[in-house]
């Protein structure tokens, strides 16, 4: 029987102003569009970031701050037990009465953006600059208001918004599965979409460059990319109004959702957050790795840790005697990667930290799109029960072994966490089906020349 750790605590219950937050208001907003089609994907309309926190009613876009939903109500708990209207006015907290005294209206912000469709996910970046506003076909970015804003007279706010790609994401294109801020983007501004006819777009924003909205920096069609057999061939995504035949792959290759394999987390393997986890809806799984922007900002021990994986693979392959060449080909499209990052010079980016970021081009030895792996076989097979709706990856910890300093190793060699990747996935009829990377992902692209393309293998653990 399931025990239930925790309620809703009382500041976002009734009689609390901070319940207003997510109930209905008779002036909020709905969507204006006409018939709404059946939507098949996630649900993420309430997101956080700091202390700042957004959720969608009908479909007006709140904002609020938690510290002061809190103080709100610790303030009407203090007022039941005092009498004194002059005490209660000395123990009101500063910002929860600043703003009742200003407007005496709820403690949150509605946020003017020009979004008509259902809004149906809320993703913050990682630095939390941004909010990427995502529909069914369409996505908006907003710039996420200053604090002080929250304070402020007025109950609603239009904040500088921009629509990302004008042309390819429309009602008449396909529709999105997954919007994903990378998590080694400079600044938190690299952003991932994945619609659902398997095309990837990689888009590196700037607010001083219009175009970086309307055009994506990178974009590959999954299904030409899955029957390529050397990077010489053409796997860009298809231009807008451009002719396409009917193929298999367009219902066996329908994505259901997507992810990051890590958070570029340091504790994390070196692989995982670069490593692109897509999942069909009949239940097929994909990886692309290593999936970067031009310009990455890594981890304290990713290139440590990945220099002595790529060097002692590289080594062991050559004076194997049993390796294949295809093995041998991998391995020495990784050493020619990493000398590549090895070679450079890091741009520092002081953020204001303890030690400056150091920011690294990615390397143009080898194709910018690595190879798709997979599908990649569960074992024991099994029945997916329903189709897949959802993914999420756990990262694997990073091997203490293959950092090459000292202190790194202090630092993590107590590390709880797995060595190997935990993929989950959810479907349509409620079940979890948890799986373990026991061979693990790591960087692959295809052959200058075509050679034949084998599958891998995953572990099943469980599903509940």
């Amino acid at each position: 029987m399931p025990r239930v750790i925790s309620y809703t605590p009382p500041w976002l219950t009734r009689p609390s102003r901070g319940s207003d937050f997510f109930n209905a208001s008779p002036t909020a907003k709905t969507t204006t569009s006409g018939q709404q089609k059946p939507y098949r994907g996630p649900r993420r309309t309430t997101a956080r970031c700091g202390r700042n926190l957004f959720t969608v009613v009908g479909n007006e876009l709140r904002w609020a701050n938690i510290t002061q939903l809190k103080d709100d109500w610790a303030e009407k708990s203090r007022t039941r037990w005092t009498h004194s209207s002059r005490q209660n006015v000395d123990n009101q907290s500063p910002l929860a009465s600043e703003h009742e005294r200003a407007t005496g209206g709820p403690l949150y912000k509605v946020l003017r953006v020009p979004v008509h469709e259902q809004i149906r996910q809320l993703v913050v970046s990682p630095k939390e600059e941004y909010l990427a506003i995502v529909t069914s076909h369409t996505i908006h970015i907003t710039i996420i208001p200053g604090s002080a804003h929250i304070v402020a007279p007025d109950t609603s706010l239009k904040p500088k918004t921009f629509q990302l790609g004008p042309t390819a994401h429309v009602l008449d294109r396909s529709p999105i599965a997954s919007v994903l801020w990378h998590p080694l983007g400079v600044k938190g501004n690299c952003l991932v979409t994945v619609t659902k006819d398997a095309t990837v777009r990689l888009w590196e924003l700037s607010r001083e460059n219009r175009y970086s909205f309307d055009e994506p920096a990178l974009a590959v069609d999954l299904k030409k990319l899955a029957n390529a057999t050397s990077y010489e061939e053409d796997f860009k995504a298809s231009r807008p109004g451009a002719s396409r035949g009917f193929s298999p792959d367009e219902v066996e290759m329908e994505v259901a959702a997507a992810c990051f394999g890590g958070s570029g987390a340091s504790e994390e393997h070196g692989w995982s957050s670069m490593t692109l986890w897509i999942a069909m809806t009949e239940g097929d799984l994909y990886a692309l790795c290593p999936l970067l922007p031009s310009k990455w900002q890594p981890s304290s021990t990713q290139i440590p840790s990945l220099s002595t994986a790529v060097v002692a693979k590289t080594a062991a392959m050559n004076t194997n005697p049993a390796s294949t060449a295809d093995e041998r080909r991998k391995a020495d499209q990784q050493f020619r990667w990493f000398q590549d990052i090895d070679d450079q010079e890091p741009v520092l980016l002081d953020e204001g930290l303890s030690e400056p970021q150091e920011i690294y081009s990615r390397p143009e030895s080898l194709s910018p799109i690595p190879k798709l792996q997979g599908p990649f076989l569960l074992d024991p097979e099994i029945d997916m029960f329903g189709d897949v709706t959802d993914i999420y990856a756990v990262a694997p910890k990073v091997d203490d072994d293959e950092l090459m300093f000292e202190e790194d190793y202090e630092k993590f060699s107590d590390n709880e966490a797995l060595s190997v990747a935990v993929i989950c996935l959810l479907t349509s009829s409620g079940y979890i089906h948890v799986c373990l990377d026991v061979d693990g992902v790591e960087a692959q692209w295809l052959p200058l020349k075509s050679v034949s393309l084998n599958g891998a293998g995953f572990a099943y653990i469980a599903h509940t």
